[in-house]
């Protein structure tokens, strides 16, 4: 975030821990909206039509299947750049219950109109992002 000043963190309660310090830095540039996909992406959206590069983060099954819709019309459509980076696909987190499992993620977000999809694994992470964020491109990133 440093680097990039146009860069914008949305959380939906997820990692928060793990970004204090980009809260701590960054405090007009962090924000954690809850359990509120939907609106965390219309708001990532918001903040891409006014030039920043959101990078939106939650639970695979959390964003792609409650906000799906937004993703696809709100970046897919109005060709936004966007970053989405998720965590516990597939049966990661089955043990919480049906609601915790996505295993169809990366098939639906290929549908999505521009989208570049990545699995990444701990080595390759820090690479497809700072593609992503070098070519301003709409990405998701499954960690």
């Amino acid at each position: 975030m440093a680097e990039h000043p146009k860069l914008v963190l949305i959380l939906g309660d997820i990692s928060v821990h793990a970004f204090r310090r980009a809260f701590e830095r960054f405090p007009d540039r962090c924000f954690n909206v809850g359990v509120c996909e939907q609106t965390m992406v219309g708001a990532a959206a918001g903040f891409a039509k006014e030039g920043f590069l959101p990078v939106v983060h939650t639970i695979a099954s959390f964003l792609v299947r409650r906000a799906y819709e937004q993703i696809y019309v709100d970046f897919g459509l109005q060709e936004l750049a966007g970053i989405f980076v998720t965590v516990g696909a597939g049966g990661s987190y089955a043990a919480l219950g049906p609601t915790h499992s996505c295993g169809e993620d990366i098939r639906l977000m290929d549908q999505v109109p521009g989208m570049v999809t990545e699995i990444a694994s701990r080595p390759y992470v820090e690479k497809y992002l700072r593609e992503a964020v070098g070519h301003r491109q709409l990405t998701y990133i499954r960690l």
